[in-house]
């Protein structure tokens, strides 16, 4: 299937950014011109959201990370380092998983090795929303109270300017998209092979990440041999758009790291 891909064409090494469930490329917005001052950046909308198609789901990991395969393909990149966000990170597993010698470095950022019961409830409460027909206004308030930490939404005007930019979002969500994407969590389980991951990894999640429990994290850097383990103070899950300057410094360290 072939994906909207973006490429930065600045000089460095490649670095792939691949977003969460219900996420697109532009939930990237605070990463991609920082991080293209020291890489070639490349973001994609995964299917099911954004200016990718929205096919009928469930969706599979395996799929999902096929199209990706297929869109570096398209832009001649052989060898590419991974940085996925939640969903994202469960595709960059499967690919370093399955397509060693594609990948340099990995990141995984609040994500997870499978998928507890209570997590998988929130995601498919978001889902049931959208298949509703809930608006963007009822979906953020949604959404965000799982995404960030209190002290964040409670600033003067930060709830409603969050609101506000799932407004005006040029792509909606899709509810097929989206369940498709769901579908795909539901299958997910790499705790059997992650020991498999050879290349140089980082697990960077959030102290409190209140969709996903950073336990998890922590379990996934002690079965990735060599991997280093970075908890992120005073954020969520949504850490990349919370603390951006943070998030961003801990994955360039990372990226610069002989």
């Amino acid at each position: 299937m072939r994906l909207y891909f973006e490429d930065s064409q600045t000089p460095g090494p490649a670095l792939l950014l691949i977003a969460g469930l219900a996420s697109d490329s532009l939930s990237w917005v605070m990463q991609r011109e920082v991080l293209a001052q020291h890489c070639r950046v490349i973001t994609c909308d995964n299917r099911g959201v954004g200016r990718s198609p929205k096919p009928p789901g469930p969706y599979t990991v395996a799929e999902m990370a096929d199209d990706i395969i297929e869109g570096l393909d398209g832009l001649g990149i052989s060898q590419v380092s991974l940085l996925g966000h939640s969903l994202g990170g469960a595709l960059a597993q499967h690919l370093a998983i399955t397509r060693p010698q594609r990948f340099e470095r990995l990141i995984l950022a609040c994500s997870f090795s499978h998928v507890e019961a209570r997590t998988l409830a929130i995601l498919e409460s978001w889902s049931d929303c959208l298949a509703l027909g809930a608006g963007p206004e009822l979906m953020g308030k949604c959404l965000f109270p799982w995404l960030y930490t209190e002290e964040f939404l409670n600033r003067p005007g930060m709830l409603e300017g969050a609101l506000q930019a799932m407004r005006l979002h040029p792509y909606p969500l899709d509810p097929q998209g989206v369940a498709g994407q769901g579908g795909a969590l539901r299958q997910f389980d790499s705790r059997a092979q992650l020991s498999q991951i050879q290349i140089p990894t980082l697990v960077l999640t959030a102290a409190r990440d209140g969709l996903v429990n950073p336990a998890i994290s922590r379990a996934m850097a002690a079965s990735i041999a060599g991997s280093q383990f970075v908890q992120l103070a005073d954020t969520a899950h949504a850490c990349l758009l919370e603390t951006p300057d943070v998030f961003n410094e801990a994955v360039l360290q990372f990226m610069k790291k002989p």
